[in-house]
């Protein structure tokens, strides 16, 4: 913890302090003007880092419910939100994976793949990563099943939790999975919520390969390509050691030939959930509940109690909980609105639209994250498409251009999750975030432009 962060912190909670006091902030009602400064407080606690990550969850729940700010099912609507299930089960199958050995089976697997250096590590860690986006449809739920597998590879190659080649592997493993799966319509939540609300709104149905061939080409590729560089640059180390893969010295135990079945049950109605509609959420619930079962199960309830760190499950729920009093208090629509009359949109202006598309995307997702971006920015895609002379459905593409875009781990949970199952400093997370998304605006964002530009998007 620096001293810097806890200048940060002190400076942006005596700011949050200030505008909870003094409400009503002109333009905004006395509850939306307290939810603005609560947020500050919140959300730069979670940023510095300088206390655990579940206490300013739990500083929200104590001053929404006693300044009556939102009703108890909002504040804590975090609890019945899939996406926080995800990340218990995530801790769960971590626990699984590490105490049955067959992380340690799984990095020989990845060793033998991706050769015994450093850069093959990261490059196998990044393609891995994009591998899953085509197995589950949801990131919360990938980072659950990649963390701990990259952490038994890194304990494989001597990247013991102080090297910086450990942090890179897993920043490599997070970002990889989550800002590649934007390219791929099914592989993250807030493009499906796009997608339900652009059906139900316009009639637009997206397909699976027309969005894939105008965002994976270049934006998916290059992304793939950029944190692959990333962490080599940020995290530089090396393999002073590889171990032996254990699995080629030991057979089989029979707790891991059943944590295999139950992930390989769990991956596979994961990636089948459009058939029988049952949330992943509660699929990977069911699997992390058959893992501590008696007998059948392949962990202990003394470890689940002992062993387990539930941190990331705190947190997740304090981010939704705070997007959903957000929402309630009516301060995102207040801040859509605002930044939405501030741009100046104008039919022919097809770059500057563009780049105006991700910074009104990014500009609302430092608020509400990612997930609160499409409720509020789908609804206005007709009169954006009106003052900006494009298709309806152009408009609707270029939600995904925004998304990409990190200031500060809070606006994509799946990133911050993972950084927090792998136990990476949201310093580090932040470093590596808005290094990625320099990259982004100065390369590849324009390259996506003339890209949609050649395929005709604009006329």
């Amino acid at each position: 913890m620096t001293t810097l962060a806890r200048y940060v912190a002190a400076l942006s909670a005596c700011i949050g302090i200030v505008v909870f006091v003094i409400a009503p902030l002109d333009g905004l009602d006395v509850v939306s003007s307290r939810v603005l400064g609560l947020t500050v407080i919140v959300v730069s606690l979670w940023v510095t880092g300088i206390v655990s990550p579940a206490l300013p969850t739990f500083i929200l729940f104590l001053v929404v419910m006693l300044f009556g700010l939102a009703p108890a099912s909002v504040t804590f609507s975090g609890f019945s939100a899939g996406a926080a299930w995800l990340t218990f089960t995530g801790i769960i199958f971590g626990l699984a994976i590490h105490r049955t050995g067959l992380g340690d089976r799984l990095a020989g697997v990845l060793l033998k793949r991706f050769g015994q250096s450093y850069a093959g590590a990261i490059a196998g860690t990044v393609l891995t990563g994009f591998v899953f986006c085509f197995l589950m449809p949801s990131a919360m739920g990938r980072c659950a099943i990649l963390v701990p597998l990259v952490i038994a590879l890194a304990d494989a190659l001597g990247l013991t939790e102080e090297r910086r080649g450990r942090t890179g592997l897993i920043m490599a493993a997070v970002f990889s999975t989550v800002l590649s799966g934007y390219s791929i319509l099914p592989a993250g939540i807030p493009t499906v919520v796009m997608a339900g609300a652009a059906e139900s709104l316009f009639g637009i149905v997206l397909q699976f390969a027309p969005y894939m061939l105008l965002h994976f080409p270049i934006s998916g590729v290059l992304t793939l390509l950029s944190i692959t560089a990333l962490s080599l640059v940020l995290f530089k180390d090396r393999v002073d050691h590889a171990a032996e893969p254990a699995g080629d010295e030991r057979p089989w135990t029979a707790q891991e030939r059943r944590l295999t079945v139950i992930l390989v049950a769990v991956l596979a109605l994961w990636a089948t959930d459009f058939l029988h509609g049952v949330s992943p959420a509660w699929i990977g619930l069911f699997g992390a509940i058959i893992c501590v079962l008696p007998y059948v199960g392949t962990i202990d309830a003394e470890a689940m109690g002992k062993e387990c760190d539930y941190t990331p499950w705190i947190f997740t729920v304090g981010i939704i909980s705070l997007g959903s009093v957000i929402a309630a208090s009516g301060l995102a629509s207040s801040i859509g609105s605002t930044i939405f009359a501030l741009t100046d949109f104008e039919p022919g202006s097809d770059g500057k639209n563009f780049a105006l598309m991700i910074a009104v995307y990014s500009a609302i997702a430092a608020v509400t994250t990612t997930a609160g971006v499409p409720p509020l920015l789908t609804p206005m895609a007709n009169d954006i498409a009106t003052a900006a002379g494009w298709p309806i459905l152009t408009v609707l593409m270029a939600h995904t251009v925004g998304q990409y875009v990190m200031l500060y781990p809070y606006q994509i949970p799946p990133i911050l999750t993972g950084a927090l199952l792998g136990r990476i400093s949201l310093l580090n997370t932040t470093l590596m975030g808005l290094c990625w998304s320099v990259i982004y605006l100065a390369v590849i964002a324009p390259m996506s432009f003339f890209w949609w530009r050649w395929l005709g998007m604009f006329s």
